[in-house]
């Protein structure tokens, strides 16, 4: 009796996962579709660092731009832009501009990259309802199949009526935890053509530093 049980419980578990899965999957397909809508995209967003067993809290804000695989990071102090082949990374306190070959980070997570990490080589999983400041989010649970990668999972909050990404949350193995806050999402913005390039003549006096 006790063998049976155990056997409906275990069919239970896996039935139980299934349904999970499918349901991450169609919010997923649904956030996607919204996405892949848009031509471009223009979003605020705070990234919070909590060290592990430590108090210390690193936070950052800034402003990103995304158009395909072009993005731009406006940081305080700190503007990061890519056309896919050149990365120009421009310090304002220095008046200064690297410029380098584009080389995407294998394992990297910027935030450009939270509204299509989904789409990556990933396992999902419905992990219920959870509010945020009184906000209820779909939250799905993606661990990455490579098991070579720096984090563990990825915590997506997914707003279930428009299907924006409100906040992802990264666990990387070493105890770091990175929580990414999205807000003021714009779509379908006019922007010039070579809005996702720098031009360093519009800059007096600035430093070239070219790496390429």
């Amino acid at each position: 009796m006790k063998k049976i049980t155990l056997l409906i419980i275990c069919c239970f578990a896996v039935f139980l996962t299934q349904a999970q899965d499918e349901k991450a999957q169609a919010i997923l397909d649904e956030v996607s579709t919204v996405y892949d809508a848009y031509s471009n995209l223009k979003c605020d967003f705070e990234m919070i660092i909590k060290l592990p067993e430590t108090e210390d809290v690193e936070t950052q804000t800034g402003t990103f731009y995304l158009q395909g695989d072009n993005y731009k990071i406006e940081l305080e102090g700190t503007t990061i832009v890519t056309d896919t082949e050149t990365q120009w990374t421009y310090l304002s306190d220095v008046n200064e501009v690297q410029i380098s070959e584009f080389e995407p980070e294998e394992n990297g997570i910027t935030p450009s990259e939270i509204f299509t990490i989904y789409k990556k080589d990933y396992s999902y999983f419905y992990n219920g309802n959870e509010k945020i400041n009184g906000k209820t989010f779909h939250a799905i649970d993606l661990t990455p199949n490579d098991k070579e990668q720096p984090y563990f999972k990825i915590r997506l909050w997914i707003n279930p009526k428009t299907y924006h990404i409100n906040q992802a949350q990264v666990f990387d193995k070493n105890g770091n935890r990175y929580t990414y806050t999205i807000s003021n999402l714009e779509a379908d913005l006019e922007l010039a053509n070579n809005f996702f390039s720098f031009d360093i003549d519009a800059y007096d006096d600035i430093e070239v530093i070219d790496l390429r």
